[in-house]
């Protein structure tokens, strides 16, 4: 089953496939950010990625309830590069 983008702004995507930059997010106990998407070999074919909408940023971090257990994810994308 796709993942399903609940909450969403300026994208028209409603779902992405289990493979997508997004699942990285939830099968990880930490955020991730990835400040150039088409730099990063893991994300070359990625469907964001690709476009569109040709995401080139990505950041995530897993939603965890106490017992660990991930329940979803808070990600911020953007068609333009960003650096921390």
């Amino acid at each position: 089953e796709d993942l399903k983008l609940r909450a969403r702004h300026g994208i028209s995507v409603r779902s992405v496939g289990h493979d997508s930059i997004a699942r990285h997010t939830i099968l990880r106990d930490l955020p991730i950010i990835i400040e150039n998407t088409q730099a990063d070999r893991r994300f070359a074919n990625d469907t964001l990625v690709m476009g569109p909408p040709t995401l080139k940023f990505f950041a995530g971090a897993p939603l965890l309830m106490s017992s660990r257990r991930c329940v979803g994810s808070l990600c911020i994308m953007d068609v333009n590069c960003r650096s921390f």
